[in-house]
């Protein structure tokens, strides 16, 4: 079950690549996202609907956006997914053009072939302490 976990991320992540459009059929109605604590708003964001604001609000603030997932861990029910280190979320702000670059490692927790919850952490290392595991422990599937 583990590894189709690890390709429910990865398709997330990709569709959106492929798409430039985030597809929200891979999370649960009831899904519970807890953004990274330096966001504006770190309140957890409870269902589909809620979530899809947020991500449909952040998308439109830049011009693109690309994740780069070069790493994705199995946790047994959840899934880590980061580059080396971390996901890099690349954009370009659609305002001022400016370019961005920032860090994002996603936890998905996944039942019965959805997201039922995910949590944004700065770091590969806060991701594994959160979920109580070491290096060692945490296996890469990229």
């Amino acid at each position: 079950m583990s590894q189709e976990n690890v390709e429910i991320a990865r398709a997330a992540f990709e569709e959106w690549n492929a798409t430039g459009e985030p597809d929200f059929a891979h999370f649960h109605p009831e899904l519970v996202y807890h953004p990274r604590a330096d966001e504006p708003d770190p309140s957890p964001h409870v269902g589909r609907d809620a979530f899809e604001r947020l991500v449909l609000g952040f998308a439109e603030s830049f011009a693109e956006t690309r994740f780069e997932i070069l790493e994705l861990i199995d946790a047994g029910d959840r899934v880590i997914a980061s580059t080396v280190l971390h996901v890099v979320l690349r954009g370009q702000g659609s305002a001022s053009g400016a370019g961005v670059s920032d860090t994002y490692v996603f936890v998905y927790k996944v039942r019965d072939g959805l997201v039922v919850e995910g949590w944004e952490y700065r770091t590969k290392q806060e991701a594994l302490e959160a979920l109580g595991l070491s290096e060692q422990d945490a296996h890469a599937d990229s």
